[in-house]
């Protein structure tokens, strides 16, 4: 098939192999403008863009779609489908009906549960055990189109959004592949999203990252993996921020006769894993954490270098 893809981070680069390795003909890459980053603040070629040029596939990245030298360079391509996976913007009304098939997207739910920018991220913090992929037609609304293939997985019980989000960026290559060889057969059938279930994933808010120690173990942990690696939960402690990228549960029998104290108390120390934090049910022990302006480093670490000792409270900022 004759293809325009867009996308733009990491999780879509399956994708686009995964069309280009299938035999299809992908005329353009579309990815949003590189941006500054690193301590030099020097533009990086989006993951897309890097991608793209590697697989010699032409590249554009208009600061906006509403640019009228990108819509008539697209209207002098005779398209078949334009696929689409973690863009990052809308596609106005007159992209979406520009090729004959439409425009395919990659979305990494179940849809119609979590329509939305953070899908993986919402998931877990919901705590789910299950999600997937689905490969849907998109249509004006936000992740509203019809649903053209589904593929569903287990979610491991510590697996952080990183992870997860690596699998389902495969799978959901594959995925997007399958159905547009049967699209090409004519197989492919089109189902009607139940607009009555639709649950929602906004992008995660800054305030949403500070951890609760009054939550009970289960949606701290959560809320940590879901938050890993990007933006990273955090706390602080003697007014300094600390980022929490991997906790372990802590048995409440196992807390020696603390659990009086106040939450986010560190009552313990645990020589195999960190820090170990009271929380509504139980604790849990820090195993990976970043303090301000510091590397990454493990709990045992951290607690070794005295940034943190017993009866130390952990909050927000």
């Amino acid at each position: 098939m004759r293809l325009v893809f867009m996308g733009t981070p990491g999780f879509s680069v399956p994708t686009l192999k995964a069309l280009v390795s299938g035999g299809h003909n992908v005329l353009l890459a579309v990815s949003q403008p590189d941006r500054p980053g690193g301590r030099g603040l020097a533009l990086r070629p989006t993951p897309v863009k890097a991608a793209a040029v590697a697989l010699g596939v032409p590249v554009a990245q208009p600061e906006t779609l509403k640019d009228p030298d990108f819509g008539r360079n697209l209207e002098e391509i005779e398209l078949d489908a334009i696929i689409v996976a973690a863009y990052g913007k809308i596609l106005p009304k007159w992209l979406l009906g520009l090729p004959k098939e439409g425009c395919l997207n990659v979305h990494a739910s179940i849809l119609p549960a979590y329509r939305g920018a953070a899908p993986i991220q919402r998931a877990l913090m919901d705590g789910v055990e299950e999600t997937g992929v689905t490969i849907m037609r998109m249509d004006e609304g936000m992740d509203t189109g019809d649903i053209l293939l589904v593929r569903e997985i287990s979610v491991g019980p510590g697996e952080t959004a990183g992870e997860l989000s690596a699998r389902l960026s495969e799978i959901g290559a594959e995925a997007m592949v399958e159905a547009l060889d049967r699209l090409a057969k004519g197989m492919l059938d089109r189902t009607h999203q139940d607009h009555t279930r639709a649950t929602y994933a906004p992008k995660v808010g800054k305030e949403e990252a500070g951890i609760d120690w009054s939550a009970s173990c289960r949606r701290i942990k959560n809320l940590v993996r879901a938050l890993n690696p990007v933006p990273g939960a955090f706390t602080s402690v003697h007014g300094r921020r600390v980022k929490v990228f991997q906790v372990a549960e802590v048995r409440k029998d196992a807390l020696g006769g603390f659990e009086a104290l106040e939450n986010g108390t560190v009552v313990d120390f645990k020589s195999d894993a960190g820090p170990v934090v009271l929380c509504k049910d139980g604790a849990v022990a820090l195993t990976e954490v970043q303090p301000a302006g510091k590397r990454a480093m493990s709990g045992v670490e951290f607690m070794r270098g005295r940034y943190v000792a017993v009866r130390d409270r952990f909050g927000h900022d």
